[in-house]
């Protein structure tokens, strides 16, 4: 059922794509075409549902299993180019390679910073490693080996402060999966963070999820949209009206196709946002070129009604003609689709260049030190991602980069580069080739997978790749700042992190990286990629730094008090750090102090700092911050007449009165939506919500009508901490049910504040005919993960199975049809899942899941009142040395709907006389029970077979028919042959033999 849905819904989309779009899937475009404007085609992205916070859920962080001697790599939708020009130029390597000539001035010119590593995972190739800095912290993803892998970082410490986790703990949520090619953006403009991924291989669906505020760890917003074909390679944009997205679409061939997505619906968290789909045509001579899109990296927008803007590279070698660049415009109209187009290409012609780099295919690309290892991929056919944009007020500008071959070999193989390219913009005039350059300061490392960004005083930075074979694959950075001579990078290349060993196994490497700014001071550049640690098949590695310190800098670092704190009051000191980022000593600057918004007072600091020096300095001004909950807005502004960067010299931080006793109720855990019996364990989860510690609380709940239940809870939480609080729950009624839960008394007094006290009711079904599916799986590898649903799709129970894990009860009711959802949770799962009835009847059987969820519909038997019957032998077994007075032991069920007594229990063997015994007990409906009888039997002939039948009934059984089961049992013999074939052979034998 699940497929043929999915089938329907593809065709539906493909035929409104196709309708809409006056571009014919795989229309192409020469070198020397004119500009022409294509029409979007229209769609719906739509809403999956809120994600609760990151550090609340439970964090999916066990490396997922693989099967045995396999490394799970990425599918591979890449294609060595055509090279159909036979003399295209240029003739004798690169013209801008050249040693880049260093110019040092006082100081040194690349910073450092953090410096740490970053994700691995050694089941899964290639690592495509993204990542962004925010307000406060670095977010990284990576492939998984099924999904993805996201970790966050304090900027400041570099410490981590979440994960590493597979992102299937965000789509889990909203019951989705992923398959990885992750990217995650900051949204500097609304202070939000933006993650997609691939939602499977068969699905043409992406995902995205964007924070509810700037902090990674909280909540998210979760959506979907549907692609023309499989998205590959998709990469992520941000623009002020919409986000742009990229993809090499697959779809009957390769398509360089692009999305712009409603960025005001998707941050305003609606149910649908709009989505248009625009598709560049292809290069005749090229299967594989996706774009890449201008993204907005910080600072003043661009000018109103500016289109957003994508980048393609063209090389005279695939198909003749002129090196060149294209620039592609995209004007998005959300009120009216019909002033909505894609317009291109204007063409920018820069000094000629080889892309081709690498040998027989696409990936046999870099040397390496150890002859046995392969030549790894340069991606030697696309402008890479990103193209940062900023807006500087009297010009715009881009920069972007691709691989470059300056060695004097025309056609396969040679020496990678890094070309790197600022346009700029200046009016209403046309994009042009400011600066363009080589990045090659020799010629024996080759240099690829670059990565480029330009902060907010024009400094620009590249990272990348660097190997060769004398040289393991690491990480490299250079840069230049605004006044060096143009088209040079002369800062001395600064090594990230050496590479340990050679790459082994496969030749995959990266497939992208990235290199970002701090959004609040716009300085420090963060940059993260792939480099090859020893005794591992990858690593990443994240690292900040700054071009070149100012002379004179002087900014407020910190708000050391008033910090958040429950002892809070009137006239609270304010004490701040300052520190001098310069490079000379600072004196005679002053400090402004304003407090919700409001100027309080300026005061001259009569100290010198020398360069790289912190000074804590206590203000003679006090600030009264009495009422508790409230938040308290405090900015300092320091003021220097020398100051070169003024940006970094507000320092605006937020203060709380935390209450002294409260706590809070969080959540519950292990109550399903569907419950059998009257009576349940569950828990419930409490947060000490005070700046204090808390050592008792009252939690309170019910079912229904009955009496609040108290549990008085004793313990030693800290500020912020949680504990979990084991329950168990009686008087659960046939239907509906209904929890309320509420918390009081911390540290037995008045809750300061009670608006975090109650959870919101709950509801759920009981089921007191005591109704279970049982699912048993054996399994080969990886896990499985299962839901049961109601036809509504409201998720009634779920869980897992796995080697360790193999058999589980699920509660159901009685003539009811549910969904069963199965995927995996790791990459894939094998092995043999069974999902039994109550009658023992399988009703569901699979053998592999992946984490494209598989739908199944099933429906549970009708019960009558009276129903009993037996299940299975459980003594004796198949086995040697049976003896002679072996005991019998068999299992029975009540299957039905009402308690039973004086059932009669009875065996016989090989036909004889039956063995009857009256079960002394009450059986309780749905009830499994063991019983052993009284006589015993002799099987301890070598090799004999004994076939038993057992029963269980009772006067007025109303389904007689399910009351026997025959079991055959062996005495196996010590040692057992058996012929399974003979085959005639020739002999050479003595004919005066006789037999």
């Amino acid at each position: 059922m699940r497929q043929f849905f999915t089938l329907c819904l593809f065709f539906s989309f493909t035929t409104t794509f196709f309708a809409q779009n006056n571009l014919p899937i795989g229309n192409t475009i020469r070198q020397d075409d004119p500009p022409q404007s294509y029409p979007p085609t229209v769609s719906k992205g739509v809403f999956l549902g809120n994600i609760p916070a990151l550090r609340d859920l439970k964090q999916l962080t066990t490396p997922p299993k693989q099967a045995p001697g396999k490394l799970a790599q990425k599918r591979n939708y890449f294609f060595a180019n055509k090279q159909n020009n036979p003399d295209p130029l240029p003739k004798n390597g690169d013209p801008l390679a050249k040693n880049n000539a260093r110019d040092r001035e006082d100081g040194e010119e690349i910073i450092p910073g953090l410096n740490f590593d970053g994700i691995r995972d050694g089941a899964v190739t290639p690592p495509d490693p993204t990542g962004d800095i925010g307000k406060n912290h670095y977010v990284q993803m990576t492939n998984a080996n099924g999904g993805s892998w996201l970790q966050v970082w304090d900027k400041l410490t570099g410490q981590s402060v979440l994960g590493p986790l597979l992102s299937s703990t965000i789509w889990n949520q909203v019951n989705s999966g992923s398959i990885g090619d992750p990217i995650v953006q900051y949204d500097q403009d609304a202070q939000r963070w933006l993650i997609m991924e691939l939602q499977g291989f068969f699905t043409n669906e992406l995902l995205i999820a964007i924070s509810d505020n700037s902090d990674p760890t909280g909540s998210w917003k979760a959506y979907r949209f549907q692609t023309l074909g499989f998205g590959d390679y998709p990469k992520l944009y941000v623009w002020p009206n919409a986000y742009f997205i990229t993809v090499n679409e697959i779809s009957n061939g390769n398509h360089c196709s692009g999305y712009a997505l409603e960025r005001s619906a998707l941050l305003a968290g609606e149910q649908t946002f709009d989505l248009y789909r625009f598709e560049m045509p292809n290069y005749l001579a090229i299967a594989y070129q996706p774009a890449t899109g201008a993204d907005w990296e910080g600072g003043p927008p661009p000018p109103a009604g500016s289109p957003g803007y994508i980048f393609r590279v063209y090389d005279d070698g695939w198909d003749g003609g002129q090196d060149h660049l294209q620039i592609w415009k995209v004007d998005v109209d959300w009120d009216n689709p019909a002033q909505s187009s894609l317009t291109g290409p204007d063409q920018l012609f820069p000094t000629p260049f080889e892309t081709r780099v690498c040998f027989s295919g696409l990936f046999d690309c870099i040397e390496q030190p150890d002859p046995g290892a392969p030549r790894i991929t340069s991606l030697e056919n696309i402008i890479m991602y990103r193209a940062p944009y900023r807006n500087f007020g009297t010009y715009e500008s881009v920069v972007f980069n691709h691989v470059t071959d300056v060695s004097d070999q025309v056609g396969d193989g040679g020496d990678a580069a890094v070309r790197w390219y600022e346009l700029r913009k200046q009016g209403g005039g046309d994009w042009q080739i400011y600066q363009e350059g080589t990045y090659a300061p020799d010629l024996v490392t080759n240099r690829f997978m670059g990565t480029i960004c330009t902060d907010e005083a024009g400094n620009i930075a590249l990272g990348y790749s660097g190997a060769s074979e004398f040289l393991n694959p690491g990480l490299y950075i250079t840069g230049r700042r605004p006044n060096d001579p143009l088209g040079d990078m002369p800062l001395e290349e600064y090594t990230l992190v050496a590479g340990g060993q050679s790459h082994q196994g496969d030749n995959r490497w990266g497939d992208y990286s990235n290199m970002s700014v701090d959004p609040e001071n716009g300085r420090t550049f963060w940059f993260t990629g792939e480099y090859q640690p020893q005794g591992a098949p990858w690593g990443t590695r994240i690292g900040s730094f700054r071009l070149q310190i100012d002379t004179y800098d002087i900014k407020p670092h910190a708000l050391i008090s008033p910090a958040t704190s429950a002892l809070l009051g009137n006239g609270e000191q304010v004490k701040v750090k300052f520190y001098n980022a310069g490079l000379v000593n600072v004196s005679g600057f002053s400090a402004s102090i304003y407090f919700q918004g409001n100027f309080v007072a300026t005061e001259n600091v009569p100290v010198t700092i020398q360069p790289t020096e912190y000074l804590d300095y206590t203000f003679a001004t006090t600030l009264d911050l009495p009422v508790v909950g409230k938040d308290y807005h405090i900015r300092i502004i320091t003021h220097w007449q020398p100051d070169q960067f003024v940006r970094n010299d507000t320092l605006d931080a937020v203060v709380q009165k935390l209450t002294s006793n409260d706590v809070a109720a969080v959540g519950r855990y292990n109550l399903p939506g569907l419950v059998c019996g009257s009576e349940t364990d569950f828990g419930i989860i409490i947060r000490n919500a005070s700046g204090l510690p808390m050592h008792s609380a009252n939690v309170h709940w019910r079912i229904n009508a009955q009496p609040f239940n108290i549990y008085n809870w004793t313990g030693n939480l800290a500020a912020g901490e949680r504990d979990t609080i084991d329950l168990h729950a009686t008087g659960i009624v046939n239907g509906l049910n209904n929890m309320r839960i509420f918390t009081s008394l911390p540290n037995g007094v008045q809750d300061e504040r009670t608006s975090n006290d109650s959870l919101p009711p709950f509801k759920f079904t009981g089921n007191l005919d005591g109704t279970y599916l049982t699912a048993q799986a054996e399994t080969d590898f990886g896990v499985l993960n299962w839901e049961l649903r109601n036809l509504a799709n409201i998720l009634l129970s779920s869980g897992e199975l796995s080697a360790g894990q193999t058999l589980t009860q699920i509660c159901s009711d009685d003539n009811t049809c549910y969904k069963v959802i199965l995927k995996s949770s790791t990459f894939s799962w094998q092995g043999h899942f069974r999902l039994y009835n109550i009658f023992g009847d399988v009703i569901l059987e699979a053998f592999s899941a992946n984490q494209e969820p598989q739908e199944f519909n099933i429906c549970t038997p009708i019960r009558l009142p009276v129903d009993v019957g037996a299940l299975a032998l459980i003594a004796p077994v198949s086995s040697q040395n049976l003896t002679a007075a072996e005991p019998i032991k068999m299992s029975f069920r009540n299957f039905g709907l009402t308690n039973q007594s004086g059932l009669e229990l009875a065996y016989r063997l090989n036909g004889g006389a039956w063995n009857t015994e009256v079960y002394p007990g009450v059986v309780a409906a749905s009830a499994t029970i063991e019983h052993t009888f009284a006589s015993t039997e002799d099987l301890s002939v070598m090799g004999g077979i004994y076939n038993f039948e057992l029963s269980a009934t009772k006067t007025g059984d109303q389904q007689p028919n399910n009351d026997t089961v025959n079991v055959t049992v062996r005495n196996r013999p010590l040692r057992e042959l058996e012929i399974t074939n003979v085959r005639p052979i020739q002999a050479c034998i003595d004919p005066s033999s006789v037999l």
